[in-house]
This record gives structure tokens, C-alpha cells and sequence, in this order.
């Protein structure tokens, strides 16, 4: 905000300016009965990884080369985006747990799991 406002960065500040150009991460999900499969998956302006829990098997799709999503290029590219696995693996378990009641109070640690696993901190 900050820069929107013309003002200098405070010291010690973190975070990004909203006016710099940033990497959208969009994270989705589907579960059973409302959907056919769970399936919970990350999208990027290059990359679709879904994971599809049940099966414990990934689907990745590069929208650059594939829009139509008709290919899965795991194998020769899953590495590109090394760290989405674990992330949709915890996303998915943070999902079982919220939808089984079995979720409690968030700490800072596991605030601080939750937004690394969505990209938001390192």
C-alpha cells in the first residue's frame, strides 16, 4: 500500500508492492459425493498439477503447449514445480480434516503451514 501511496518502504518491511508484477497461484478442489472424484489441484500461468488423493497419482498439464489439457507431462516436467506435491497433499489433508470436524484452533505454526503450503511464505 505503500507504494500505491508514493511512499518509501518502511525498514525491516516484508511483503510485495501490489503494483509489481507477481505469480498467481490458484489452488482448487473437489470432493465426494458432490463431485465424481477428490481432486485438488494448483494453477499457474504455465502449469496445471492435479492430485488426485484416492489414487495418490499427479496430472500435470502445461498450458503453454497444451491448453486443452490433453497431455500429462509429469514425469518430464513435475519438476518444474517441485514443491506443488507436498502443497496439494496438505491442502487435501487440511480439507478432510475441516470437512470430518476434526480441525481445532490454528497456532502460528500451523498458520505459517498453511500459508507456505498456498506459496504465500517461504
Amino acid at each position: 500500500m505503500l507504494d500505491v501511496a508514493g511512499l518509501p518502504p518502511l525498514p525491516g518491511q516484508r511483503g510485495q508492492s501490489l503494483l509489481e508484477p507477481h505469480e498467481t497461484v490458484h489452488v482448487s478442489e473437489t470432493h465426494r459425493p458432490e463431485a465424481k472424484k477428490n481432486q485438488v489441484a494448483l494453477r499457474d500461468a504455465r502449469f496445471n498439477l492435479v492430485y488426485y488423493p484416492d489414487e495418490e497419482r499427479f496430472v500435470l498439464y502445461d498450458l503453454v503447449q497444451d491448453p486443452e489439457e490433453t497431455t500429462d507431462v509429469f514425469q518430464a516436467l513435475g519438476s518444474e514445480r517441485a514443491d506443488w506435491p507436498t502443497r496439494l497433499r496438505w491442502i487435501y489433508q487440511q480439507s478432510q480434516a475441516r470437512f470430518s470436524g476434526e480441525t481445532g484452533p490454528v497456532d502460528d505454526e500451523g498458520h505459517e503451514a498453511m500459508l507456505r503450503a498456498l506459496g504465500y511464505a517461504e
